[in-house]
């Protein structure tokens, strides 16, 4: 055959199967395309009652990735046809919508009394409904040993339980399971998480001795200052004993010194377990610390090291900074068991003591050895001896076989679908259930393929999930650059310092609503919002206003920036004031001796504000880097804390009684 005539065969061949392939994948895009047409249609069909549309809209719909979610909007309406829900449960088992179903199934049976068909579909579940449903459908179905086996763990807990708990506490409190042990130790529990509405409905059904207990100790959550009274106690009761311990510990959290000299004087009168002596101690020796007081390292020594825990140790340090006393310091190091003290922040203090030691070869090795981190206590050690700072910065290498493979998977194609639709909040939990068992290589993909979607923030949180931490491109984004600049020159703040707080705040997601209430990428309460307008002269519309990023932004750099006037340019007081309020940053400023700002950062009382400020400060850095801008260095934004006089007053010396 012509050698011309057989090139011109093949690449005859070649177009065919080129076009065949075209025709493919546009014949695919147009069915993708005709599927979301008639998804919309079949959800409108399926809101406005239209049944037959509905069905016949389904039969286009048989490979469409939504189709569960669809047959879930059909059948949560529709739970008396068992067949067809547990049909449903069954067939879409492996989704996020059978947990979903078979949740409202389950309460649809519980409510039309159909026990054996309730136990049949139920499984472990958090929901206390549920629980206590299931423990009923035993009761009811003639397992009642069981059924009260559960009602006993339902029982004892210290907050009210849903309404469909109230069956079974019913007949287990007319069983013989039942004692005025388990009435009290609700009660106790009530008392300790704060519920008193709950604890006053507990003590009607307590024993007349136990009414006069409780009476006492009512008053006494309310005014902790009453357990000095306890001369006349009868100390070998061990309610009394409770009551006693129960008062110092809520008299702790706001006359600590006070509570100390109680109970150092009484304590060993009363009969209180070990454990709850280790507890009441702990808590006395931080309530110290928090309250900057000269005595709050020797507190620590009162606490038996047997029942200590990982939180003593690091209090104990935290003591020892408050005093600024290094030998102190040394001690508490060295008492850190070998894994606690291989920690990085206590690493950061082991150098800081080795240099107040005198022992600079040692400090600078240590501090060069923690400089190599990307991390708060990293950038400070690379201040100490005034190294570059190190970022690691390697990006997660994913080829574009990998996110097209995960893109094709069914559970990751109805997120697609919902974020076609605009279904925010329907993509963010189907993403996460999708993702949930995967290995972390796997996550690092997902990761990326979250970023090209622009799902910011949930790339953030995957690649976390991943423990991928030195894609910085991923982790750090930088996003609302014109909003960010703008304003934060406006109110001299450094845009890296804005970035940071942004990233902290709101991980970049400007409809996010904090639990408290807070909006927006700079996590603004509306109250705040209301009076910053006020003051730049702005009309206040609503609170919606926040979720606007240009307004947000604008509000927070003018919050931050006064914050940061306040506290002198002192960013890691204003960070501070920013998470927890400038009040109770006043709190922890008056009463102090001036130390330098790593000791305050490390020994604020809040747990969260500790890490809040910590990683703030360490975000700008990073930002600093990816703005191109590292001229700062992480100690310029935290200078020396001046602040008022030292707390000295012996507990020895108080005025007021331990007991009347």
């Amino acid at each position: 055959m012509d050698k011309s005539l057989r090139i011109y065969k093949i690449l005859f061949r070649i177009l065919l199967i080129y076009n065949a392939f075209l025709f493919s994948v546009n014949a695919h895009a147009a069915s993708l395309e005709q599927q979301r047409i008639s998804f919309v249609k079949a959800e409108t069909a399926l809101k406005n009652g239209q049944t037959s549309v509905y069905q016949e809209l389904l039969l286009s719909l048989k490979d469409y990735p939504l189709l569960p979610y669809l047959h879930y909007l059909e059948l949560r309406n529709s739970l008396s046809e068992y067949s067809r829900v547990e049909a449903f449960l069954s067939r879409y088992e492996a989704t996020r919508y059978a947990k979903l179903l078979r949740d409202r199934y389950l309460t649809y049976l519980a409510s039309t009394r159909q026990w054996k068909r309730f136990l049949a579909h139920y499984k472990p579940t958090p929901n206390v409904q549920l629980q206590c449903n299931y423990h009923w459908a035993l009761y009811q179905q003639g397992q009642r040993s069981a059924a009260l086996r559960g009602a006993k763990s339902l029982w004892l807990v210290g907050e009210s339980q849903p309404d469909e708990c109230d069956p079974l506490f019913a007949v287990l409190q007319t069983s013989s399971a039942f004692t005025p042990d388990l009435a009290w130790k609700r009660f106790q529990l009530a008392l300790q998480t704060g519920r008193l509405s709950l604890a006053r409905y507990l003590k009607r059904i307590l024993s007349n001795k136990d009414k006069a207990i409780a009476d006492r100790a009512i008053r006494i959550h309310i005014n902790p200052g009453l357990v000095q009274n306890c001369k006349a106690w009868n100390v070998e009761s061990p309610k009394i004993a409770w009551l006693f311990i129960h008062g110092i510990d809520r008299l702790a959290r706001t006359d600590p010194i006070l509570a100390e000299h109680v109970w150092t004087a009484r304590a060993k009168e009363f009969s209180v377990q070990p454990t709850d002596v280790m507890r009441i101690e702990k808590r006395l020796a931080m309530a110290l610390v928090f309250e900057h007081h000269t005595n709050a390292f020797n507190s620590f020594d009162e606490i038996d090291p047997k029942h200590a825990d990982p939180a003593v140790g690091a209090w104990r340090i935290r003591a020892a900074l408050v005093n600024q006393n290094w030998q102190q310091l040394r001690l508490a190091l060295n008492a850190l068991p070998v894994d606690e003290r291989s920690a990085l922040k206590w690493r950061y203090w082991e150098a800081r003591t080795l240099a107040a030691e005198g022992k600079q070869t040692e400090a600078a090795k240590l501090y060069r050895e923690l400089a190599t981190e990307r991390d708060f206590y990293g950038f400070l050690a690379a201040d100490h001896q005034g190294l570059r700072y190190s970022f690691s910065n390697h990006p997660s290498l994913v080829t574009q076989d990998q996110l097209t493979q995960l893109g094709a998977e069914p559970a990751i194609q109805m997120v697609r679908e919902f974020l076609y639709f605009d279904k925010k909040a329907d993509a963010q939990w189907q993403w996460w259930h999708a993702i949930n068992d995967f290995i972390p290589s796997k996550m690092q993909v997902a990761a990326k393929l979250a970023q090209k979607w622009d799902l910011v923030q949930t790339a953030i949180f995957t690649v976390a999930k991943a423990k991928a931490w030195d894609d910085l491109a991923l982790r750090f984004p930088i996003l609302y650059r014109e909003q960010i600049f703008s304003y934060a020159r406006l109110h001299n703040l450094a845009p890296s310092m804005v970035f940071g707080l942004i990233r902290q705040e709101s991980v970049f997601d400007p409809l996010i609503v904090s639990p408290t209430g807070a909006r927006g990428l700079m996590q603004i309460m509306p109250a705040t919002g209301r009076q910053i307008a006020r003051q730049l002269g702005d009309r206040w519309r609503s609170s919606k206003v926040l979720f606007e990023p240009d307004i947000n932004v604008k509000y927070g750099t003018s919050y931050l920036g006064g914050l940061l006037d306040r506290y002198g340019g002192n960013f890691a007081l204003a960070a501070a004031g920013y998470n927890a309020g400038p009040h109770r940053v006043q709190q922890w400023l008056s009463g102090r001796k001036s130390m330098e700002a790593d000791i305050w950062v490390e020994t604020i009382p809040f747990k969260e504000t500790r890490r809040y400020v910590r990683r703030v400060l360490a975000y700008t850095i990073i930002y600093q880097q990816r703005l191109g801008n590292d001229s700062r260095r992480i100690t310029s934004y935290m200078p020396r804390i001046n602040a008022g006089k030292e707390v000295t007053t012996r507990l020895d010396s108080l005025v007021k009684l331990a007991c009347r």
